[in-house]
């Protein structure tokens, strides 16, 4: 398979709250256009909780009815497993179906992520 994505992306983190928000918009994997929300919930423990919603032109028919993609997923620190300090994370995200709408390339790291996960 060969083909093409791209994003741009806004953050806001609301800090009061603990909350981060992300909104994607651009092309998707498979050839849809739309935008994915995603608000996570961040602990001081370093456990990241999260949920997403994404709206496509994505034709995609599940009961009838238009999918939109939308899961749930966490992220946790595995420093509490070691003894000593570590920044390693392990996480795991699922979804209603897996269908081809809404899905982005796992293909490195957000810049803002990463810059986020430095300053915790």
């Amino acid at each position: 398979f060969t083909g093409s994505q791209y994003f741009l992306n806004l953050y806001y983190r609301w800090f009061d709250a603990n909350l981060d928000f992300k909104v994607s918009g651009g092309k998707f994997l498979a050839n849809d256009y739309g935008v994915r929300f995603q608000v996570s919930r961040y602990f001081d423990s370093g456990l990241r909780i999260y949920a997403w919603y994404t709206l496509t032109n994505g034709g995609d028919q599940i009961n009838g009815k238009t999918y939109y993609d939308k899961g749930v997923g966490f992220s946790m620190p595995l420093d509490i497993f070691y003894t000593h300090s570590d920044r390693e994370r392990w996480g795991y995200g699922m979804s209603a179906w897996l269908r081809d709408v809404g899905v982005k390339a796992k293909t490195g790291r957000d810049l803002y992520e990463m810059i986020t996960e430095e300053r915790q």
